[in-house]
C-alpha cells in the first residue's frame, strides 16, 4: 500500500518542527556567571586579587607623576619602569579574570576606568611634549566614555560596558605613548636628537593613532547603546 505524498510531507515538516524545538530548548551553555555577586561568591579572593591589580595599575600613575617632576635623571628612569610595570598590569588583570574565571561586570566598568586615570593622568603631567588642545581633545572623549558607561549602567545595572575592540586596542598604544614620552624625558639629558625622535617619532606618532582609535571606540559604544538622553 503506498503513502500518499501530502503526508510524508506532513510528517517531514512535524519531524522539523520537533527538532527545532529540542533545539531551542537547549540553549549554549554558559560557563560561569558575570554577575558580580555571584563571582564574589564563588571565589572571593581571586575577585579581589584582580581587581586589585586592576586599582594598582592606576594608582601606580601618582608615583610616575611624582618621578617625573623630580630634577634627577634616575628619577626620571624609575618612572620609565613604573610606567612598564603599569602597562603589563592592563592585561595582567584581564588574563587572570578569565584564568580564574572571576570575570565580572564590575571588571567591565573598573578595567577601562583604570585605563583613562592612569593615561590621562600620565599624559597631563607629559604636557611639556604634546600640545595642549591635543590634551584638552583626548580629555573631552575620554570623559565622554565615562560619562557614557555611567549613563548605561544608570539606565540598566546588567549591561556590558566592557571595552570594545577599539578601545582595547587604543589602551595598548597609549599605554606605548606614555612609555615613548618618559624614555624620551630619559634620554633628554644624554641626547637631544634622539629624545625627540623618539618622542617626536614614536609618542606623538601613536597618540594621534591612538586617537583615531578613540573615535572609533566612541561610535561603537554609541552604536551599542544609544546616545545619550537626559530626562528632565
Amino acid at each position: 500500500m503506498s503513502i500518499p505524498k501530502s503526508t510524508v510531507t506532513s510528517k517531514e515538516v512535524v519531524g522539523d518542527v520537533v527538532e527545532s524545538e529540542v533545539q531551542e530548548s537547549n540553549p549554549p551553555v554558559q560557563l560561569y556567571s558575570v554577575d558580580t555577586d555571584d563571582v564574589m561568591k564563588r571565589s572571593f579572593g581571586a575577585f579581589m586579587f584582580v581587581n586589585v591589580l586592576t586599582f594598582l595599575r592606576a594608582a601606580l600613575v601618582i608615583p610616575v607623576i611624582i618621578l617625573l617632576h623630580s630634577v634627577y635623571t634616575v628619577d626620571h628612569l624609575t618612572a620609565f619602569v613604573v610606567a612598564i610595570i603599569a602597562g603589563n598590569l592592563d592585561w595582567m588583570d584581564g588574563y587572570f579574570a578569565r584564568k580564574l574565571k572571576v570575570a565580572s561586570r564590575f571588571g567591565q566598568f573598573a578595567d577601562p576606568m583604570a585605563d583613562k586615570i592612569y593615561f590621562l593622568a600620565a599624559l597631563i603631567a607629559l604636557y611639556e611634549h604634546v600640545k595642549i588642545p591635543l590634551i584638552v581633545l583626548i580629555v573631552a572623549i575620554e570623559g565622554f566614555l565615562i560619562v557614557h558607561r555611567i549613563w548605561v549602567l544608570a539606565r540598566k545595572r546588567t549591561a556590558d560596558v566592557s571595552a570594545n575592540n577599539f578601545g582595547k586596542y587604543k589602551a595598548i598604544l597609549q599605554n606605548v605613548v606614555i612609555c615613548a614620552l618618559i624614555l624620551g624625558e630619559v634620554l633628554s639629558a644624554y641626547d637631544g636628537a634622539m629624545s625627540r625622535l623618539i618622542i617626536d617619532w614614536l609618542g606623538l606618532f601613536l597618540l594621534y593613532i591612538s586617537l583615531g582609535y578613540s573615535f572609533l571606540s566612541v561610535a561603537g559604544h554609541i552604536r551599542k547603546h544609544g546616545m545619550i538622553r537626559m530626562r528632565w
